[in-house]
């Protein structure tokens, strides 16, 4: 089947998304030969033609990413006893995956690079038109949530604010969305900030991996005691040094983010009052979130139990008493991580039940005010009774 003008102002669309794609390790290079072969592969084709009819979700995305097993998907495999997968094969996959062009409805793709999208309007789309405003295209970046955030800053946020096209709706009714589409901005921002700040740990090395790996599962022939114990040493210095970069990363984030929260929250008390306590502890949960999903990486686990099982069972010398030292201590960092998470989380949530009563202190008359502060007061009383931090 031939393409029409419509799968053609699709393909220029498609072009000019990835053409630009600065993934160049991974990348052979798109031009439009590329996109035209992608575009009437007969699954693909099918895809559009149902698209255009009306069939299915009023969205299509087309990615051009790698499509391929994660490392974390291996460690899972070898730590729970799952499928067998050498590590050779795991290399192998790596190396040969590259990036490729597929279509999906945005549900089932994790998205891990640059992605457009196409979306309908009404119930079909006439292919025989290049374009008009029955199909829609955009782009989304890396960030999805830095699309948004940019979206709403630069686009809708200042429409709403200079638009005089609201209708019936009166000057306070304006006023409270301009400025809950302002909260929520502002909400997004400090979620984009954790994300892209956070912590993130170095991840287990795949070739050391695959090495240590392959001589525990598949020791060579005639190796001597002397030889085994050598090389398990060096495994576990290995691990060792990994593992004491961890805490130093996690000590180090936590010491840095204690020291700018305090400024931080100075700053802003001067500025917002008891708007700035409650910004404080939401962002403070979402940093320590951030920190808490990295200690529970399966790698993360796949190094501790390795650890872990090499201390028991025999008599502790020098070099394994450093090793529960430094175990010790990751069990310390994962402690107090975990009680700073509970007493964030925990004054966040009765923190959150006082916004309400908190809003007529900035906006409101003075009688607002007056008969807000009983239901403000109790609130603060219920709170200091059952909150535990």
């Amino acid at each position: 089947m031939s393409l029409t003008a419509r799968h053609h102002w699709c393909a220029e669309r498609i072009l000019f998304c990835f053409s630009s794609n600065d993934d160049k390790e991974n990348n052979d290079g798109i031009d439009n030969s590329r996109v035209q072969t992608f575009l009437r592969k007969p699954k693909n084709l099918n895809k559009f033609n149902d698209f255009f009819s009306g069939k299915g979700p009023s969205a299509l995305f087309v990615h051009y990413q790698p499509r391929h097993t994660s490392e974390l998907e291996v460690l899972d495999q070898q730590i729970n006893g799952g499928p067998s997968s050498s590590s050779s094969s795991f290399s192998k996959q790596q190396g040969a995956k590259r990036s490729e062009l597929f279509v999906s409805s945005g549900d089932s793709i994790l998205m891990n690079s640059r992605c457009c999208y196409f979306l309908r309007q009404g119930g079909q789309v006439d292919p025989s038109i290049a374009n008009d405003t029955s199909l829609l295209y955009g782009e989304i970046l890396d960030s999805p949530l830095e699309t948004i955030k940019s979206l709403l800053s630069s686009t809708y946020v200042p429409l709403f604010a200079e638009s005089s096209e609201w209708g019936d709706t009166n000057e306070e009714q304006k006023a409270d969305f301009n400025d809950e589409i302002n909260k929520f901005v502002q909400n997004l921002s400090v979620a984009v900030e954790s994300i892209s700040g956070g912590l993130e740990l170095r991840e287990f090395d795949s070739t050391y991996f695959e090495s240590s790996l392959s001589s525990a599962e598949h020791p060579a022939e005639g190796q001597t005691l002397e030889e085994k114990a050598q090389q398990e040493a060096e495994t576990i210095a290995k691990l060792e040094k990994l593992l004491d970069e961890w805490c130093c990363q996690v000590e180090g984030y936590m010491e840095s983010r204690d020291k700018n929260s305090s400024n931080s929250q100075q700053q802003q008390q001067q500025l917002e009052g008891p708007k700035a306590e409650i910004e404080y502890w939401r962002s403070k949960r979402q940093q320590l979130s951030s920190i808490s999903e990295q200690l529970k990486r399966k790698d993360c686990k796949y190094v501790v139990n390795t650890l872990s099982t090499y201390t028991k069972g025999i008599k502790l010398h020098s070099k394994k008493s450093s090793t529960v030292a430094l175990l010790r201590r990751w069990k310390q960092i994962e402690t107090d991580t975990t009680e700073a998470l509970n007493e964030s989380e925990n004054n966040s949530k009765y923190l959150s039940t006082l916004y309400r009563f908190i809003e007529p202190l900035y906006s409101g008359t003075a009688q607002s005010i007056v008969d807000t502060l009983p239901a403000l007061l109790n609130s603060i009383k219920v709170s200091s009774r059952y909150a535990e931090h």
